[in-house]
């Protein structure tokens, strides 16, 4: 049985690579043949892939592509890289010619990130699975919805809903907003990176920063809430900043700008503390039970749903002020409970 995914994988967004891997490491794990369906979405392309080298005597362009550009298209080639390595992907696909992806598949499944978040996607349908017709085939694990559908909205994607064979989400709020919008009972499961364990990500994570001691900020509120919570912990612990940073060094800091995934995974391994406000940061923290404080920027449904779930609500900066070492058995136990329980609605999927 060959299955199809199709989700956010074409970016240069570390999350949203490590959840396709994720679910695609998982369902080769549990012995069937799988491929990524390389579907580019006009409005990921847009805003995702890295801006083409152009000549320039302006100032603010040459250090928009010192500092960032250049960066970014390292960044892209890196991920290109690693699906290469890891992943099959199939041909390429748009809107136009979706459509004949799927006599080759068994089963569709249509992955995680805000995938149904309408105003990510400009409203493509597609990670509704509409180019599909079979109803037998369409199955959705782990999408996010990012913010409650309008009721226009709704009038939309119900229908598209009522269509799948079976759909589980990520986040307890999209439970309920699937039912809103369709009447379909959706599961709640883990993002996909949660099946895998820690100990399955730490073979994907080089030694970066092993041999030392720091703080690891990964993306900021407007307010600079995670540096600023970062330089008290440095100073209590002395410890050093590092800053994920992809535009103008930040002073007093180590700033780092990882292009390859294993780069990524290991600067998360190897911390000592994080501080983020990224979901896929909170979740790498937990994975290698690093002591982590997290902001909720934005989408918040997904992060506190999974503050909830794990119990660590309490970590959330803005709600205290002084923290207590993190009961790593207790967040364990839950990761395993909710690792297990998603892999059990995965297997039921697949064998459906």
């Amino acid at each position: 049985m060959k299955i199809g995914i199709i989700t956010f994988h074409d970016t240069t967004n570390f999350g949203s690579l490590l959840q396709t891997f994720g679910l695609y490491k998982a369902i080769v794990n549990l012995g069937y043949d799988c491929e990524v369906i390389d579907y580019k979405c006009d409005e990921i392309v847009r805003r995702e892939l890295p801006p083409v080298f152009e000549f320039s005597l302006s100032i603010r362009k040459i250090i928009q592509e010192v500092f960032f550009n250049r960066r970014i298209r390292n960044k892209y080639n890196e991920f290109a890289r690693f699906m290469a390595d890891n992943m099959n992907l199939s041909k390429s696909y748009t809107r136009d010619d979706i459509k004949q992806s799927v006599s080759s598949y068994d089963k569709i499944i249509v992955g995680s990130d805000i995938v149904w978040g309408l105003d990510i996607t400009n409203s493509d349908l597609t990670y509704f699975l509409d180019f599909v017709s079979d109803k037998k085939k369409k199955y959705a694990f782990s999408s996010s919805i990012g913010s409650e559908w309008s009721q226009s909205e709704q009038l939309i994607v119900g229908p598209l809903l009522r269509d799948f064979n079976r759909i589980a989400v990520r986040e307890e709020q999209a439970v309920k907003w699937v039912y809103e919008a369709s009447g379909f009972r959706a599961d709640l499961v883990c993002d996909p990176t949660m099946l895998l364990p820690g100990s399955e990500w730490a073979k994907y994570a080089s030694n970066i920063g092993a041999n030392q001691k720091y703080v690891l900020v990964y993306f900021d509120t407007q307010n600079r809430d995670c540096l600023k919570k970062a330089g008290i912990l440095a100073k209590k612990y002395n410890l050093k900043i590092v800053l994920i940073n992809y535009w103008r060094p930040v002073w007093g800091v180590c700033n780092m700008a990882p292009t390859a995934p294993e780069n990524f995974i290991g600067l998360f391994k190897n911390a000592s503390f994080v501080v983020t406000a990224s979901y896929h940061g909170l979740l790498f923290s937990t994975y290698f039970q690093r002591e982590v404080i997290y902001y909720n920027r934005a989408h918040k449904s997904r992060m506190s749903s999974l503050g909830d779930i794990l119990g660590i609500s309490d970590r959330d900066g803005t709600s205290n002020i002084e923290f207590d070492k993190m009961d790593y058995s207790s967040i364990n136990n839950r990761l395993e409970q909710f690792r297990n329980s998603s892999l059990s609605i995965l297997t039921e999927m697949l064998h459906d």
